[in-house]
C-alpha cells in the first residue's frame, strides 16, 4: 500500500510534464494573443481609445496594451495589470475591456519580460528583470498616478516595485500573492526543466516560469528588510481555497506592512487561486478602495 501511494505521490510532476509537452505539441502552450485579436476584441467592446506597442527594442523588449472610455486622459490614473506564472497580458484583457474601469482611467496590461509577446531572453528570471521592465511601463505615465494589480508572482513585482519606486507608486492591489514563500522551489523535477532536452521540448514561457520559482524563495530574501518602505495603501486579496498561496503569505504581509497609510485583507469565500478570472468585482472594488485611500 506504501509503495503504491509513493508511486503516486512520485509520478504526478511526470504526468503534469506531459501533459504540458502534450499542449506544446498541440500549439496550446503560450498563453500569448497576437496584437490583431487584441486589437479585435477592443474593437468589438467598442472601447473609445486604445493603444499597443513595444517598448525597449532586440532582447529587452514589452509588449503592452491600453484602453479607457474618457474623453480626456490627461493626469488620470493608470491601473496597469502584471500577471502571474506562466502568464500573458490576454489574463487580465477581461478588467481591459471592463466598462466601469474605463471610465476611471486607463487600464493597461502587458506581456511580462519572457512571456507573450515580449523578448524572451534566457537570463529573466528574477523580480529585479521583471521590476525593470514594468518601471520601463510606468515611465510611460509620468504625471499620472498609477496603481499596480498583481496575480500571483505579480504581487511580489509589484510590491518590490513600489518599495524601489515609492514615488511612482499609488496604490497596490494584489491577488493571491506569493509574497513569503514560494511554491515548492526545490522539488527534485524543476531543475531538469532548464536544461535540454527537456528544456527544447517544453513551451519557452513554461521554462521562464520554471526559473522564477527557483530563484523566488531568494528574491524574497533580499527585499525582506525593505517592506518599511512602503507607505502607499495595500489591498490585499485571497481565496479561502487556495491552494499555490497560501493564506498564509496575506498574513504574513499584513504584519510587515508596517508603514503603509492604509492596509486591508480581503478573503474570497471558497475561491481558489484563480478567482482573478471567475470573480472581477472582488478585484473591481479593491482597485475602487484602493484609489480612496
Amino acid at each position: 500500500m506504501k509503495k503504491k501511494k509513493w508511486f503516486k505521490k512520485r509520478y504526478i510532476p511526470l504526468i503534469l510534464l506531459m501533459i504540458i509537452l502534450g499542449c506544446n505539441a498541440a500549439g496550446l502552450g503560450d498563453m500569448a494573443s497576437s496584437e490583431k485579436e487584441i486589437i479585435q476584441s477592443f474593437k468589438e467592446a467598442g472601447i473609445k481609445k486604445y493603444r499597443t506597442g513595444f517598448l525597449g527594442k532586440d532582447d529587452q523588449k514589452i509588449f503592452f496594451a491600453q484602453a479607457t472610455n474618457l474623453a480626456s486622459t490627461d493626469s488620470v490614473p493608470v491601473f496597469i495589470f502584471s500577471h502571474g506564472t506562466p502568464g500573458a497580458l490576454s489574463n487580465s484583457m477581461h478588467y481591459l475591456l471592463d466598462s466601469t474601469l474605463l471610465t476611471k482611467g486607463i487600464a493597461v496590461a502587458y506581456d511580462r519580460a519572457g512571456f507573450g509577446l515580449s523578448s524572451h531572453a534566457d537570463g529573466v528570471s528574477n523580480l529585479n528583470t521583471q521590476v525593470a521592465g514594468l518601471k520601463r511601463l510606468m515611465d510611460e505615465y509620468t504625471g499620472h498616478k498609477i496603481y499596480l494589480i498583481g496575480h500571483s508572482y505579480g504581487a511580489p513585482i509589484i510590491l518590490q516595485t513600489a518599495m524601489d519606486y515609492p514615488e511612482k507608486v499609488a496604490g497596490l492591489v494584489w491577488l493571491g500573492g506569493i509574497v513569503q514563500s514560494a511554491w515548492k522551489p526545490h522539488a527534485w523535477w524543476r531543475r531538469p526543466l532548464n536544461y535540454p532536452p527537456i528544456k527544447w521540448l517544453i513551451p519557452a514561457s513554461m521554462v521562464v516560469s520554471n526559473k522564477e520559482i527557483i530563484h523566488l524563495e531568494d528574491d524574497l530574501n533580499n527585499i525582506k528588510n525593505k517592506w518599511a518602505e512602503i507607505t502607499c495603501p495595500v489591498i490585499m486579496i485571497q481565496g479561502t481555497k487556495d491552494w499555490l498561496a497560501a493564506p498564509s503569505n496575506t498574513t504574513y504581509a499584513d504584519s510587515m506592512l508596517v508603514s503603509s497609510r492604509f492596509k486591508e485583507s480581503v478573503i474570497v469565500p471558497d475561491a481558489s487561486h484563480f478567482f482573478y478570472f471567475f470573480k472581477p468585482q472582488y478585484v473591481l472594488d479593491g482597485i475602487q478602495k484602493v484609489m480612496t485611500h
